[in-house]
This record gives C-alpha cells, structure tokens and sequence, in this order.
C-alpha cells in the first residue's frame, strides 16, 4: 500500500561509497537536500553507486518536505576537500529538504546488498512497482570493505583498516597479501597533504604495520601523534599506500636503503613527518 521509490545516487564529484562509511549522517544530509522535489512518496530504497557496483545505503520513510537548503551542507563540502563547492550558497527558496527518518528493519543489509540497476540511461529515481524488481547481483560478508586491487594500486584510508582489523575474515583477501610481504608505504593526510614514508619488515609484513595505525593512528610515530593528540579528527583523514614492494626474506640494511630513498625523493624529511 505504500508508494516507495528506488533511488541510485551517483556524483563524480564525491565518493558517496566513502561518506556513508565515514559518516552516515552526512550521506543523509546530502541526500535530503534535493534541488527538484523528486521525493514524491511514502518510501525511500536508497542505493549508492560504488566500485562495488549499487550498493544498498538504506530505507527511509518520507516525512515532510520544506523549500530551503540544509544547514549541513557545508559539511559535505568540506568532507569532499575539493577545493570546490558541491552546494553553492542558495536562496531560502531554492531547494528542497526532505524529513526522512531511517527505517532500522533494514540495518543488517546495508553496505552488503549490491543489485543491478539496469541500464545507464535509467532515470536515478524510480518508483518501485512489482515486476520491476533489481536483480541481486551479491550480498557481501558482514564487514567486507572493497576488492583487492594489487599492491600497486592500493589506496586505503583509515577507516578502511579499521573495518579490516575488526572484520578479518571478510577481508582475507587485503589481509593475506598484505601479510605476505616486506615493503616501503606512504601515508598522506587527505587535507593537509603531509607525509610520511615508513617500512614494514616484521614477520607480520606491511599488515602488521598498517593494523596498528588502524588501532591507533600513529602507529609509534611522534609526529603522527602529536598532530592526532592535537586534532583526533587528523587520524581519519590518513590514506594508506605501498611505494615499493619487497621480499620478506631481504636483509634489513637494504630495506632501510630502500625507505631512505623514497624520504629523498619525495622530500617527506624536510617537508613530510619523517624526522629521521
């Protein structure tokens, strides 16, 4: 009996994936604010496009609509720390805020359901009648963050190891690899673009190191810390990358040989966190 609508939210400008990990209530925030009052319904499916593919975000009950613009929005703007407004300063009445509130019934789905949308031409909202269902297309472990992309390409925040350290068995297949090898990793702070090179060589490899920023943040550095014991925020804007991989079975003095480069070339001493 109820007119419930699908949506797929998709913004090249932001990484909608990583708000709703982050923080879910401005993921909710972006999404009540409309410029068209498209929201013409009892209910709300609402899905995410991801490197997953459309990832369940929620269901949510409609509960009013007034004209104006969201006084959180310019938190969404700096999350993005794009250097750009993604919400430009509107008129009392430009826009739509929606009152959804958040159906908890569907909590244990959210972030595991991915589904096929269909075609790329599909409008972004569409009301839901039977006979059009999604496809299923996954239901991910309880957990999971994302795909194993190669050593070379992996670029991971924070947040993300954190999900890792308490969810092992659903990321396997980060921890394993990770596991395996010695190597040279960079850390940089999204906002501020600091730097910092370190080397992981214990018998746990780079996941040994990487799960105590996750717990952390620091991970023993003293710069690190000082700027997390100043602002804790710091700490969950740090992203996670392997500048050279290396066998765990090379000696000590070439791995330090190795770490000492990379601080040279990418002047993470003189500029970075690296104080040695």
């Amino acid at each position: 009996s109820k007119r419930i609508k699908i949506l797929r939210h998709q913004d090249k400008r932001i990484d909608l994936g990583r708000l709703l990990r982050r923080d879910r209530s401005l993921f909710e925030v972006y999404q009540a604010d409309q410029g068209k009052p498209v929201f013409t319904c009892d209910q709300l499916l609402s899905f995410v496009k991801t490197e997953h593919g459309t990832l369940f975000a929620g269901a949510y009950d409609v509960q009013g609509c007034a004209r104006g613009s969201h006084m959180r929005l310019n938190e969404v703007d700096a999350f993005c720390n794009s250097g750009q407004h993604l919400f430009p300063d509107k008129p009392d009445e430009g826009g739509y805020v929606y009152d959804l509130r958040h159906i908890d019934s569907f909590t244990d789905l959210e972030g595991r359901v991915v589904i096929n949308w269909g075609g790329g031409t599909l409008a972004w909202h569409q009301i839901y009648r039977p006979g059009n269902d999604k496809e299923v297309a996954a239901i991910l472990p309880f957990g999971y963050v994302t795909a194993w992309p190669g050593y070379l390409d992996v670029l991971v925040d924070r947040l993300d190891l954190q999900q890792m350290a308490r969810c092992p068995q659903a990321n396997r297949h980060w921890i394993d690899p990770l596991t395996a090898i010695s190597g040279i990793y960079l850390i940089q702070q999204r906002c501020t673009g600091d730097l910092y090179i370190g080397s992981a060589t214990g018998d746990r490899g780079v996941w040994g190191r990487w799960e105590a920023y996750a717990a952390n943040g620091h991970g023993g550095n003293i710069k690190l810390k000082e700027r997390i014991d100043k602002d804790p925020a710091y700490a969950d804007d740090l992203c996670y990358s392997i500048l050279h991989v290396l066998p765990r079975n090379m000696a000590l003095t070439e791995i330090m040989g190795y770490e000492s480069l990379y601080k040279k070339k990418l002047g993470s001493r003189a500029f970075g966190l690296n104080s040695n």
